[in-house]
């Protein structure tokens, strides 16, 4: 009874630990791929703050901008998700075959919010529309509300 005691506040120190690895930092600090994709794509806009998270097995990056945009990135500068709020993102941050699909099915409809993660794709367009493609970009899930 101790030793699973012992084990199980160990993990819960270890998860308080975890939440506790946010610092900020500057946007050299970033890595190269997420500074170049920010200096081509952002570089009119204002970064209000740069913050880096980092949990047992990987680091995340994100970057607040002052219009309220919300960039996320790996620890390799990959992009995890963008959050513009008003205007639409920029299509050459999106999967072509994603930007087809909504060229062909929701004409003159900009993308706002874009995120991947290990199953899937999803997007959310200007009118709030939400997509979501699997990994070989096949629509999966639309909610139109």
């Amino acid at each position: 009874m101790k030793k699973i005691l012992s084990l199980l506040l160990g993990i819960l120190s270890l998860c308080a630990c975890a939440n506790d690895n946010k610092q900020i930092i500057q946007m050299s600090q970033l890595p190269a791929p997420a500074q170049t994709i920010v200096a081509t794509y952002a570089a009119e806009e204002t970064v209000a703050v740069v913050v880096m998270e980092k949990d047992l097995f990987e680091t995340e990056y994100e970057i607040r901008f002052a219009n309220g945009n919300e960039w996320k990135f790996d620890q390799n500068g990959a992009v995890e998700s963008l959050d513009n709020s008003v205007q639409a993102l920029p299509m050459e941050l999106i999967p072509s075959a994603i930007v087809a699909y909504v060229n062909r099915c929701f004409p003159n409809q900009g993308i706002r919010e874009y995120s991947v993660d290990r199953r899937d794709y999803e997007i959310t367009l200007m009118s709030g529309a939400e997509l979501t493609f699997n990994k070989s970009f096949e629509l999966i899930k639309t909610d139109l509300d």
